[in-house]
């Protein structure tokens, strides 16, 4: 009996340290490496014909590609091994919105409504976006996974028989066949950015409300791939939540001059970016890796403090910061002369490597 007892004692045990290093290995979380400071910076000049506005990019590889919101004829450049293409554009529409997966993926759209994609080294238009009770479609962002799993957001706007103009919420979606309209209910809101969500296959997406009372307030929707549903919207316009970003996959918000998350219904403060200085956009490969926007250059936070990378003058103006495989874009517009400042970030051991 007693022999018996010590057996079974003996395997308890073995089972319980089995356990105990199985689950130790499981929970432990790798450590966030805090973000490095020691970047080289270079300048290119883009000189451009009349006032434009770069703030519409996407990154493949360490390639970059830049549109502008406000259009232009030749309002395509492309960065590629480090040097400029700007003459992709040969079209007399104006391309608002741009992303891309691969160079032979890299999806346009255009205020008008058309689509072009990008392939062996030149654009061709794919077609245009044509939705029966919209008499036209503006996109304003596209993001996607993959090459065959893409989001376009935006908004169609028609006009009633008494003469109004409404504007309504519009999502299509990219399969690897083609673009599909998403059949979505009466939406007052240009729909802007969508990013993923924390449960698998939903999608947070920033609303701005054009319903003719509440013009201008900040929005946060989730979005399933076929239903969408209001989870957040500010008592006046963009008093609290005013952005959205993507990093490592994960969507984070400018909400009350703090980066958050949303989780359990509310919104959960994690770093306060409230310096007057600082103007709320912000990018970053970790929550310990992040780029801020100022109004004097940009402040990079390493997970314990804040110090700027560089400066720039005060008719300059951050636009928009991107994120490539080995390099720091900072977009900066003069305002004064309207030449674009692409500042290339490098960190030391890429300089030598």
């Amino acid at each position: 009996m007693k022999k018996n007892f010590l057996k079974s004692g003996y395997f308890i045990l073995v089972l319980l340290c089995i356990c105990f290093t199985f689950c130790s290995d499981s929970v432990t979380p790798k450590e966030e490496e805090s973000g490095r400071r020691d970047y080289v910076w270079e300048i290119d000049t883009l000189r451009l014909d009349r006032d434009k506005w770069f703030d519409r990019y996407c990154v493949i590889g360490d390639d970059l590609w830049l549109c502008g919101s406000e259009g232009g004829l030749d309002n395509v450049w492309h960065c590629k091994n480090e040097n400029w293409i700007h003459n992709l554009w040969m079209f007399g529409e104006r391309p608002i919105a741009i992303f891309g997966t691969n160079e032979n993926s890299v999806w346009v759209f255009t205020i008008e409504g058309y689509i072009f994609r990008h392939r062996n080294g030149e654009f061709i238009k794919t077609g245009k976006i044509e939705i029966p009770e919209y008499k036209e479609v503006v996109i304003q962002r596209v993001w996607g996974k993959t090459a065959t799993d893409i989001y376009a957001t935006g908004y169609g706007v028609y006009k009633e028989p008494k003469g109004d103009i409404i504007a309504n919420g519009v999502i299509l979606h990219y399969d690897g066949t083609g673009w599909k309209n998403i059949s979505l209910p009466t939406i007052q809101s240009l729909l802007y950015t969508l990013y993923p969500s924390e449960e698998k296959g939903k999608y947070y997406i920033q609303g701005n409300s054009l319903d003719k009372s509440k013009v201008n307030v900040g929005q946060l929707y989730l979005f399933d791939g076929n239903q969408i549903e209001l989870l957040y919207e500010d008592e006046k316009s963009w008093a609290k939540f005013s952005g959205q970003r993507c990093i490592n996959n994960e969507s984070y918000f400018l909400y009350e001059r703090h980066i958050s998350e949303y989780s359990e219904g509310k919104f959960v403060k994690l770093i306060n970016i409230s310096d007057s200085k600082y103007t709320g956009g912000f990018e970053g490969r970790s929550l310990k890796d992040l780029f801020i926007f100022a109004e004097d250059g940009v402040v990079h936070y390493n997970g314990t403090d804040f110090e700027y990378l560089f400066n720039i003058k005060s008719y300059e103006k951050i636009v928009d910061i991107a994120i490539a495989e080995t390099i720091i874009y900072v977009v900066v517009k003069n305002r004064e002369n309207q030449d674009y400042y692409i500042y290339k970030g490098k960190l030391k051991e890429e300089i030598t490597s």
